[in-house]
This record gives structure tokens, sequence and C-alpha cells, in this order.
């Protein structure tokens, strides 16, 4: 329970509608929005925190402000959750879907 400044939603462009509201707003025209699905190949459980924990200003920021005992704790708790994702050769397979927005603006 630390505090950080506020941000957008780290999701907010998800939402296809919301990424449509914006895109249209600032001029954009032709929009074609499509989901992309992706997956995360991880050599460890222990890569999805250190993703987190190096790769999300937000999410760093969160993490950083924590005591050591609560920053370890969560680590274990990404790697055990990590775990149900283990594939044979020992990899951890996540589906990070991506949204790709293609679009065009007019000259003035």
């Amino acid at each position: 329970n630390v505090s950080i400044p506020d941000g957008p939603a780290f999701f907010r462009f998800s939402e296809h509608q919301e990424l449509e509201r914006v895109l249209r707003e600032v001029g954009f025209r032709n929009l074609a929005i499509r989901q992309i699905p992706l997956v995360w190949q991880l050599p460890s459980p222990d890569s999805l925190f250190d993703i987190m924990y190096k790769s999300s200003v937000r999410n760093a920021a969160l993490l950083h402000a924590q005591s050591e005992d609560t920053l370890v704790a969560i680590k274990t708790a990404v790697g055990i959750a990590a775990q149900a994702y283990r594939k044979e050769d020992g990899t951890i397979e996540l589906s990070m879907p991506a949204v790709l927005a293609t679009a065009t603006k007019p000259y003035k």
C-alpha cells in the first residue's frame, strides 16, 4: 500500500472504443483496429517479475516503493502464479495479445 502519482489506466487503449475515440478526436480517419495474438515465452517464472520490475514505469515505481520483505513476497507470488503456465521444456508461455491500430491523418 504505497503511493505513486496518478497515471493513465494501464489497459486504456486495449479497449477498442476508447482507442478509436481518442484517435478520431485528434483527427485520424480510416481507422482499423485489431487484436493480435501474441505469446510471451519466458525462460523462467522469475522472468515475469523481472519484466514488471524493469520494463514498466508505473509498475517499477510501485515495486521500488515496497519494503524489501514485501518485494520478496510479491516476487515469490508472481513466480508461483507463473508456474501454471510452465511448458514441458521449462519455459513459461503467457498469452499477451496486443492491439494494433492503423489510421490516416489528413493534411491541413
